[in-house]
């Protein structure tokens, strides 16, 4: 039984669009494994790989073709 629960998040940003991208990127990742997400906060919580992760993004990327 899948159990569902609504969160509320504050996203800060001057852009309204940027806003609105954020929120659908947050929709997706919802969509994770528990597994999945807490690797990616683990990512997330560390300058130097949030670094590696935008300098080789196309490299990674290349493996989904």
């Amino acid at each position: 039984m899948a159990v569902e629960t609504h969160i509320q998040l504050t996203i800060k940003t001057d852009n309204p669009f940027e806003a609105r991208a954020k929120m659908e990127y947050l929709k997706e990742l919802s969509k994770l494994s528990n597994e999945s997400l807490s690797k990616l906060a683990e990512l997330a919580k560390n300058a130097k790989a949030i670094t590696q992760l935008n300098n080789s993004f196309g490299f990674i990327k290349s493996f989904l073709r």
